[in-house]
Order: structure tokens, then sequence, then C-alpha cells
């Protein structure tokens, strides 16, 4: 079984795929999901949900990863 990739527009063996993020995970948490709580509600939303993921050739979603130079920052606690 085969994909198209979003990022070359070629075919893919679904074995050489990762689920890859829409939004980056990271950049998506920094901006919102750490004022929300680790495991909280949005937060597991977000993770959870199909729709915030595409098949994509592990090489380019590792590499595109990488080249975001970010950091998971650390939860923010809201009194």
């Amino acid at each position: 079984m085969e994909f198209l990739s979003s990022t070359d527009g070629k075919w893919h063996l679904v074995e050489e795929a990762d689920m890859a993020h829409l939004t980056d995970a990271v950049t998506w948490w920094n901006k919102r999901g750490r004022f929300t709580g680790a495991k909280s509600k949005q937060v597991r939303r977000f993770m959870l949900s199909p729709y915030n993921y595409e098949l994509e050739y592990y090489k380019y979603n590792r590499s595109q990863g990488a080249k975001l130079k970010e950091v998971y920052l650390p939860p923010i606690k809201i009194k």
C-alpha cells in the first residue's frame, strides 16, 4: 500500500510513513497547549484527533521537525 507525500508529491510505501502533525506539535504546545496543562482536555484532544495528522515519508517528517529549532517549553501553572 502507498500514500502520496504532501512534501514531494510522490508515492511512498506506507511502511515508510510517519504520522505527521499538520500543525507541529511543539509549536502548538508552546503557543497554546502549555497554558492548559500537560494532560488537559485541550492537549489530549489535539494529540488524539485524527484530523491533526497526515501520513508523511519518515525522512521528510523527521527532517522538518529538526529544522524547527524549537524545544518544548514547560507548562505554565495558572492559579
